[in-house]
């Protein structure tokens, strides 16, 4: 994901095994990129965000699992609600019934089923399980 001069939300994402030749997440120029209630998991690039000029780049409620490091920002880890969560992705991406991912997300997010939000593409209200 490259952002140059733009702004992205990104919201309930999930990403696995990703083999970049570069980084997962790029900002530059002024850009912005918001991240929360996802996962990036499993990134063999050089960097899981890079970012320089100005750029902007934000986690919350996100699980950053067995990921590379960050050129430009802080490890969110440990802050916002951002954590490494083994999500134990199914092969359809829906989360394992043991995942770390399940009932992680933003607390003031609900999934369909009024539990709270879970991590990743099926999580939040608009989730299917």
């Amino acid at each position: 994901i490259y952002v140059k001069w733009g702004d992205l939300d990104m919201v309930n994402v999930s990403t696995d095994d990703n083999d970049a030749d570069t980084g997962e997440i790029v900002v530059k120029d002024n850009g912005a990129v918001r991240v929360s209630n996802s996962i990036l998991n499993n990134a063999h690039v050089d960097w899981l965000g890079y970012v320089e000029a100005d750029g902007q780049l934000s986690f919350s409620y996100t699980s950053l699992y067995d990921d590379d490091g960050f050129n430009g920002i802080d490890d969110p880890i440990g802050s916002d609600g951002n954590a490494a969560l083994d999500p134990d992705f199914e092969a359809d991406w829906t989360l394992g019934s043991g995942s770390e991912c399940i009932d992680a997300g933003d607390p003031s997010i609900e999934d369909a089923d009024g539990s709270p939000s879970d991590l990743g593409a099926f999580g939040g209200p608009n989730g299917v399980w």
